[in-house]
């Protein structure tokens, strides 16, 4: 009996460990569908949500270095504008092109709401940024196999 209970406690212990994990395992699978390259029989309207909500927690509103994303995730095209709207002297892009264009807002809360498919490739970005709430939408192609930002709205 004693061996049976010690078995229950530890199932028990074990289960609230990877509940509690559960949140944190989800934001980093997030984060990963940004950096994978999938294969265009593989691609569905929610790889490309977890894409898109993974592209603004790290390079939009998060802290990771954008310029290697734009370059890897944007279209030559896009590519361009962003350059092109960054108006500084060193190579860089106009990142703020995917948030609301306010310098700041009424709280540091900026995080993606929903993204929802438009058909024919687009799908609209509703977030919260620095508390004032935004959205975009979004063109989202498949080339050589990765998801592409080919423009934004």
């Amino acid at each position: 009996m004693r061996l049976h209970l010690l078995s229950l406690l530890f199932c028990a212990g074990a289960l609230s460990a990877v509940a509690a994990s559960a949140p944190k395992a989800a934001a980093e699978s997030r984060c990963t569908a940004v950096r994978e390259n999938c294969k265009p029989q593989t691609i569905t309207a929610d790889s490309v949500i977890r894409f898109v909500e993974a592209f603004y927690a790290r390079y939009v509103f998060g802290t990771d270095d954008p310029a290697e994303a734009i370059r890897r995730h944007c279209s030559p095209e896009l590519q361009r504008q962003l350059h092109e709207h960054y108006g500084y002297d060193d190579d860089g892009y106009a990142v703020w092109m995917f948030r609301t264009g306010l310098q700041d807002g009424p709280e540091n809360r900026s995080e993606v709401s929903a993204v929802t498919p438009q058909g024919e490739g687009l799908y609209k970005v509703n977030f919260i940024d620095m508390g004032t709430p935004g959205s975009r939408t979004l063109k989202i192609i498949v080339a050589r196999g990765t998801l592409i930002i080919d423009a934004i709205k």
